[in-house]
């Protein structure tokens, strides 16, 4: 049986279970900004909240020339790599149905 959630729901639900699960990718946009002499991109509030993240807290960035940049709480090279596949996978998904939906249209 599938029970689809919306979002609110379904981000309650995996925040009381603790339960390591695929999440869906999020995509959004940010505006650098100016803070100080420093450019910054702000984080999103979903991913604030999933993570209790507060002033202070640090967070690993990946990031390369081609124009990806990764920002990850803290966990193993492991996790994290396993975490990535699971979103690339995730991400091609979206891709594809974007791609269906273009040639519909």
């Amino acid at each position: 049986m599938i029970i689809l959630f919306g979002l609110q729901q379904a981000l309650e639900l995996w925040y009381k279970s603790k339960v390591v699960v695929t999440m869906p990718v999020f995509k959004t946009k940010r505006k650098v900004q100016m803070f100080g002499s420093s450019l910054a991109l702000t984080i999103p509030a979903m991913f604030v909240k999933a993570h209790e993240l507060e002033k202070g807290h640090e967070i690993k960035v990946f990031y390369d020339f081609n124009g990806v940049l990764i920002a990850s709480t803290e966990c193993s090279t492991e996790e994290l790599t396993k975490r990535l596949l699971d979103m690339l996978n995730s991400l091609g998904n979206i891709l594809a149905k974007e791609r269906v939906k273009k040639r519909e249209r």
